[in-house]
Formats: structure tokens, C-alpha cells, sequence
């Protein structure tokens, strides 16, 4: 069976790479089958958690989403409707632009847990009263704020996932937010028809209203729990940066075992 090495990226010394350095000090690698250890895999706590907590934030943001329509609906015409879901796609352009000008925060996870939680204020500006300038505010800064938040989590993931594991670090989060965004748009209606609207009463719309400032309020909440979490807030203290290797690695597995290893070097 052929090694698992698929090319040198390097035309120099091998033992450059740090694979080569436990051979070259008489230490085995990891063999197929070990468990990554346990010391190492603890520091990367904050980072699953990061990746759990932003996945989650998809549910609010779903039932938010497929809301925003009926309740514009309520309070004005098409035009307006038009106008006011437009907003959100100038917040992302907005958003876009000044992380390319700023570069955003120096500490990530202050970006990442900051945008979080204002965008629970986002989705309780939605709804909290019945004007449809609200709405379109609201969305407005749901983009800005998203813009935002994916971009300082994108430059955390690229500084602290070493390149051979970012796809399966990216991919692994895509799924579990995408696998909660239909249950937030086929929750949504029926808790605005069973749960809100008797709660609001008879105005039109309130119920709808009154969900997404219960979502605003509950992704508030969230972000401050993940900001208390201290992995989390000092996951950039505690995780040091990823150091490319000198070769590249077909079996992630492996290059995760190794990647342990050096957290508990």
C-alpha cells in the first residue's frame, strides 16, 4: 500500500517538516488507530464551541428569514416590501466593504461573538413596532452584521485549522448550519399560528412580530453564554496558530492525530 504522502511542497531538507522530526529524534509517529490525545484535543474546546454556538445562530436566522415577508406584508405595499428586503443585501455589500477596508477586529472572537449578539438586537428590531421602516432596519443591519460575523469567523478558522484540515473544518460547520435552517422555516409558522398569535392578540402581523423579538432576545442570550465560555473568549490565547507543513497529507485522520501532538509538545 502506497504512504499516504502525496507531494513535497518544499525542495528542501524533508526533515524541515515536522513529520520528519519525531523520526529524526527516534519518536514514532501516531500509528492507524490511535486516539488523538487528550490533552490536545481539550484546547480545541473553543473552537468546536465557536463553530456550535455560530451553527445554531442559523435557526433564529431561518425562522427570521421565511418571516420577514408576511409580516412586511402586513404593514405595507409590494413597493415597500421590495424596498425593505433589498436592505439586507445593501448590509452585506456595507459589511463586505469595511472588512476589506478595515481588516475588522484584532481579536477575532470579540468580532465573532460581537456581531453575534447584535444580530439578536437586528431581529428584535424587525419586529418591534408596527412601521415598516422597522423591518427594513432591521434587515438592513441582519446583513451588515452577517457580513461581518462571517468574515471574522472565516479568518479564525484559516489561522487556527491548519490548511490540510480547513475543508473539514468549513464543511463540518456548513452542515450542522444548513441542517438547522429548515427547522427554523418549518417551525416558524406554526409557533406565530399556535403559540404568538394567541399571545399578541388580533392585530395583524403582532405574532409574527412578537417571534422575532423572542428570537432576538434568545440569540442575545446565547451570544452572552458563549462569551462567558472561557475556551471561547480565550480561544485565541489558548489555541496557538496553525503552522503549515512542509508536505501534504491524503489521510486527514493522520494529519489530525499529528496536529495533537504538537498542542501537547
Amino acid at each position: 500500500m502506497l504512504e499516504p504522502l502525496v507531494t513535497e511542497l518544499t525542495a528542501g531538507d524533508p526533515r524541515a517538516s515536522p513529520l520528519f522530526a519525531g523520526r529524526l529524534q527516534g519518536e514514532p509517529l501516531s500509528r492507524p488507530g490511535q486516539r488523538p490525545d487528550p490533552a490536545g484535543a481539550g484546547r480545541r474546546h473553543g473552537l468546536l464551541a465557536i463553530i456550535l454556538f455560530t451553527a445554531f445562530l442559523n435557526f433564529p436566522f431561518a425562522m427570521v428569514e421565511v418571516l420577514a415577508t408576511p409580516l412586511l406584508h402586513s404593514l405595507t405595499d409590494t413597493r415597500g416590501l421590495g424596498v425593505a428586503l433589498s436592505m439586507t443585501g445593501i448590509g452585506l455589500l456595507l459589511g463586505s466593504l469595511i472588512m476589506t477596508v478595515t481588516g475588522g477586529l484584532a481579536r477575532r472572537t470579540n468580532g465573532i461573538l460581537g456581531s453575534f449578539m447584535a444580530l439578536g438586537v437586528a431581529f428584535a428590531v424587525i419586529g418591534i413596532a408596527p412601521h415598516p421602516a422597522l423591518p427594513a432596519i432591521g434587515l438592513f443591519l441582519v446583513g451588515l452584521l452577517t457580513a461581518l460575523l462571517n468574515a471574522h469567523w472565516f479568518s479564525i478558522v484559516q489561522q487556527k485549522v491548519g490548511l490540510d484540515l480547513q475543508g473539514r473544518v468549513i464543511a463540518t460547520n456548513l452542515m450542522l448550519s444548513w441542517a438547522l435552517v429548515p427547522v427554523g422555516f418549518l417551525l416558524a409558522g406554526p409557533l406565530v399560528e399556535q403559540v404568538f398569535n394567541p399571545i399578541a392578540g388580533s392585530a395583524h402581523g403582532r405574532g409574527i412580530a412578537l417571534l422575532t423579538i423572542v428570537a432576538g432576545a434568545v440569540t442575545v442570550l446565547i451570544g452572552l453564554a458563549a462569551f462567558r465560555y472561557r475556551p471561547v473568549r480565550y480561544l485565541e490565547d489558548e489555541l496557538p496558530d496553525a503552522t503549515p507543513d512542509a508536505v501534504i497529507i491524503a489521510d486527514k485522520d493522520r494529519i489530525q492525530r499529528e496536529a495533537d501532538k504538537q498542542l501537547v509538545a
